[in-house]
């Protein structure tokens, strides 16, 4: 088992090469992904708000929608002068890149 040092939200990992790659999305990335939350540019972003603590799986189909919602959300904190919550988003587009280049299915478990 793990053991975080910080409380996290929400794990994320997938298989590659046979090596486990994770990202963790803390309670303050949440919060700033959550700002994206119910607006119609962002529906599959909305979806995996709404299935936050029911541990998803993300198929690479959706990941690659996430990258280009995640994307577009850090384009919008830049042209509205939020640029303190663009690295949360690149962290986990990052992560969700990868595993659309390696079509891996991601893994979920929340708090």
């Amino acid at each position: 088992w793990k053991c975080w040092v910080k409380i996290m939200a929400f794990d994320m990992w997938f298989d590659c090469d046979n090596e486990k790659i994770n990202c963790q999305i803390s309670h303050e990335d949440e919060r700033i992904l959550r700002l994206a939350e119910g607006n119609t540019n962002f529906s599959t972003l909305t979806w995996l708000l709404d299935n936050f603590y029911n541990d998803p799986v993300i198929y690479p189909n959706v990941a690659k929608s996430l990258v280009v919602e995640l994307n577009n959300l850090a384009d919008y904190f830049a042209k509205n002068n939020r640029k303190q919550s663009i690295t949360h988003c690149q962290k986990i587009e990052n992560f969700i890149r990868l595993s659309v280049e390696k079509m891996q299915v991601i893994h979920c478990i929340s708090d």
